[in-house]
């Protein structure tokens, strides 16, 4: 499941955000997820993904993720939390 939330993160935040484990965010103000992932756990993620599932950030595109992408990209979004940012 965390390989696919890596994917999903890839595909739908990897414009913007640093996703993997190492580099830059494409975009230079968007925060690296794997420097997120410690200040917000995961039942926090999940629920800004449940409230504002379309409008996370003004700037940040749509999100239309089914009840499995949500569950995988929380626990990818889990996963990072336990690595130090490179």
């Amino acid at each position: 499941m965390v390989e696919a939330g890596r994917r999903i993160a890839e595909r739908e935040c990897g414009g913007c955000h640093a996703v993997g484990r190492r580099g830059a965010s494409p975009l230079a103000d968007a925060p690296r997820f794997r420097e997120m992932s410690p200040q917000l756990p995961p039942s926090a993620f999940a629920a800004e993904l449940e409230r504002r599932a379309h409008v996370i950030h003004p700037r940040m595109p749509a999100l239309d993720l089914d009840a499995d992408e949500r569950a995988a990209l929380i626990a990818y979004w889990a996963s990072l939390r336990a690595e130090r940012p490179i």
